[in-house]
């Protein structure tokens, strides 16, 4: 029987890497006013999931990244900015695609 190795380094390095990857194919431009918009969001209507955001994002008319891995690229960049935090919750997802898996409920850092 062969076992599985696991490496956390090595797969953190890789989720960081694909991220970066998502960030720069959506473009700084993009990923600004993306960033921006989220947070803004949050501080709006309360913690969130990323998802809430990406609906009310998309229903305002605003362009689609180039790729949709850019919408976690745009929390990520958040949460390392210290522009929002995680609040400990799940909330399953609404997106049919995802059916019904637990994600971060999100809240934006109070300005102060």
């Amino acid at each position: 029987m062969t076992q599985l190795a696991l490496d956390l380094s090595a797969s953190l390095r890789a989720r960081d890497a694909g991220i970066k990857l998502a960030a720069e194919h959506a473009g700084d431009d993009w990923m600004a006013r993306a960033v921006a918009d989220f947070v803004a969001f949050l501080r709006e209507h309360g913690p969130a999931p990323l998802e809430s955001w990406r609906y009310d994002w998309l229903t305002r008319r605003n362009a689609p990244p180039a790729s949709h891995k850019a919408y976690g690229a745009v929390a990520a960049t958040a949460l390392r900015r210290g522009l929002i935090r995680w609040t400990g919750q799940y909330k399953p997802a609404a997106s049919k695609k995802t059916h019904g898996h637990p994600v971060r409920v999100l809240a934006a850092v109070q300005q102060g």
